[in-house]
């Protein structure tokens, strides 16, 4: 495992729709649509404060291609899972503030390893923040 604290990263864009894997295994995301792209950090899973309306709350966010998921096409996803969340954020705007590196992007031979390695990636990221 890699643990890095982050300098100030701030993604920001509206939620989109995604093909709801994530609620499928118990981790729905909040699909990003960033509105700059530049300040993309590497891809991988980090801690985040996700700021919403006058909320702010604690997620893990994951940057990447998602190589466990066969895709058609190969492209960069920013997705949020947020902790102890459900109301709907379809085309709201949301903001991301990364706190730390928790690890990088893996392929996983199965949805339930993924599962499995999210369920831990989950307590870490509680600890953290």
């Amino acid at each position: 495992m890699i643990l890095k604290k982050i300098d100030s990263i701030t993604l920001s864009g509206y939620v989109v729709h995604g093909n709801q894997l994530g609620t499928k295994i118990g981790f729905p995301t909040a699909n990003v649509a960033v509105l700059e792209t530049e300040n993309i950090p590497s891809l991988g899973v980090y801690a985040v404060f996700v700021k919403f309306e006058n909320q702010i709350l604690k997620g893990m966010l994951n940057i990447g291609l998602r190589p466990t998921i066969p895709e058609k096409e190969k492209q960069i996803f920013i997705e949020v899972h947020i902790f102890d969340f459900n109301e709907n954020l379809y085309e709201k705007f949301i903001s991301l503030e990364i706190l730390y590196f928790i690890r990088n992007e893996m392929k996983f031979e199965s949805l339930e390893k993924l599962k499995s390695q999210l369920e831990e990636d989950k307590i870490i990221v509680k600890s953290l923040i």
